[in-house]
């Protein structure tokens, strides 16, 4: 009989081996998993002992690492063969037969949006499987960014069953996944909403304003913000007694097949999900809440189509898009990224900045030299610190643009060639621009990002708190997509 190992993420990490559950002490339980989830590849004893122990001296690592290894072992025994050794590598065994319910959920989430609508039955088995945050009690690096990818996937596919049980009048549902919803984030206005309708619905208009009034004191107190003008609509239309109208999540995005002249003409096929999660994620930041929006996938996948017609079609035209590439040949040079972004963002702003950030940005756009001449050398001359000065000056400019009319897009292209200053300082404007309408949509490619590359430990490496990210995974088109 084959002996399957039962991983469950959500949660503290357990291990159930067949029919038998196995107690994991906590550091072997978060070694073990940091194995799993990078099963796909090669992790060095090295990459391990960065990752768990960066601070301790080598050998003081490398003792850590072998007494993990010796405890790891001892609970799984007699299945010690899960976990390969091969001269300085260690992996999990390639033929295990594994099962991991993060592994579940995401498939099952793939499979859910590739019906339109998403099929609400595998919608409610990916949720049911979501049962806390992935690897709870673990905080390192390694776990911070694949927490808030899986949390953001939970929660838009609370959104999307939301938005099913609306539209058939499932009010029971809708009342039972919007307070799902709001246990797992209150900020989620489309979920007072829902709760709002799902009580006048069903008769109980005084719980319907009471979920208004609770909605308004959330908002001041934690956002000091007032609530989007349709959540008041509706409140205004429960207490005059008029008919309520179910508000539902934007539609799918549909793009129209344009005649297919040359390949960027053709029309994008099986992307319907990534764009919704997009889509998703800018009316988060609508609310005034910036992101940072990965997309991530191996050449070839379509990262920057994607990207593409997402600008195209979802931001409208009273939002800035401003692109920035970074390159390999000049991967070492600092603030290339960031000088790329300026040439589209500096001279459009550059009468309402000071004239010391004026200066600053003058170093990675020299054309705003010619206006200001005498007034930037002057300033240039009086301040200190020139890296915490540019980083402050890009800022400025950047929530100028980000509080004009309908918000800012940053689309950066292939950020796994990004230099670290531009990584740092893209870092401190997603922060400082926390209130505003502002998402940066950056191409990731896996495979070009090194060990060593500061991309992996960016943005939860920072000292302060990291910017809000969320990562859209591209995987290959299956047939039945493409037809």
């Amino acid at each position: 009989m084959t002996t399957t190992f039962n991983f469950y993420f959500f949660g503290p990490p357990r291990l159930r081996i067949d029919d038998h559950v196995v107690t994991l002490p906590p550091q072997p339980a978060a070694f073990c998993s940091f194995l799993v989830l990078n099963r796909q590849r090669r992790i060095t004893r090295e990459e391990v002992q960065v990752a768990f122990w960066p601070d301790a001296e080598p050998s003081r690592a490398q003792e850590r690492l072998r007494r993990t290894l010796y405890l790891l072992r001892k609970a799984i025994d007699p299945h010690t063969n899960l976990v390969a050794t091969e001269g300085t590598e260690l992996a999990i065994a390639p033929d295990a037969p594994l099962w991991i319910d993060y592994e579940a959920f995401e498939k099952t989430l793939m499979d859910a949006y590739r019906h339109d609508p998403p099929d609400r039955k595998l919608l409610a088995q990916a949720i049911t499987l979501y049962k806390d945050d992935l690897l709870k009690d673990i905080y390192a690096d390694w776990v911070l960014l694949e927490r808030e990818h899986a949390r953001q996937q939970f929660l838009t596919a609370l959104r999307h069953m939301l938005q099913l049980c609306q539209q058939t009048g499932d009010w029971p549902n809708v009342i039972r996944y919007a307070l799902m919803l709001l246990e797992h984030d209150p900020f989620q206005e489309v979920a007072h909403q829902a709760l709002m309708m799902a009580y006048a619905v069903s008769g109980d208009r005084s719980a319907a304003l009471r979920q208004y009034q609770q909605c308004v004191q959330l908002m001041r107190d934690e956002l000091d913000a007032e609530p989007l003008p349709e959540t008041t609509q509706l409140y205004d239309d429960i207490r005059q007694g008029h008919g309520v109208t179910p508000l539902v999540l934007p539609a799918p995005i549909v793009i129209d097949a344009p005649v297919a002249t040359d390949l960027e003409a053709m029309p994008l096929v099986g992307r319907e999900s990534e764009l919704a999660a997009v889509a998703a994620e800018w009316h988060i930041c609508q609310r005034g809440h910036s992101r940072l929006v990965l997309v991530t996938g191996s050449a070839g996948m379509g990262k920057t189509r994607l990207v593409h017609e997402a600008a195209q079609h979802i931001p409208g035209p009273e939002v800035q898009v401003i692109t920035g590439h970074c390159y390999a040949m000049e991967a070492g040079t600092p603030y290339q990224l960031i000088a790329d972004l300026m040439r589209g963002t500096a001279e459009i702003v550059a009468d309402n900045l000071s004239p010391a950030a004026r200066s600053d940005l003058a170093q990675l756009v020299p054309a705003l030299r010619g206006s200001f001449g005498d007034e930037l050398a002057s300033a240039a001359r009086s301040l200190p610190d020139a890296a915490v000065r540019l980083q402050e000056a890009v800022t400025a400019a950047i929530r100028l643009l980000a509080a004009s009319e309908g918000g800012l897009w940053l689309i950066t292209e292939d950020l796994h060639w990004a230099d670290p200053a531009s990584l740092a300082s893209l870092n401190h404007t997603l922060r400082h621009c926390h209130d505003l309408p502002l998402m940066v949509l950056a191409t990731l490619r896996d495979e070009e990002v090194s060990f060593d590359s500061p991309i992996m430990d960016w943005p939860t490496n920072s000292v302060h708190a990291p910017a809000p990210t969320t990562r859209v995974q591209l995987v290959p088109l299956q047939p039945a997509q493409l037809s």
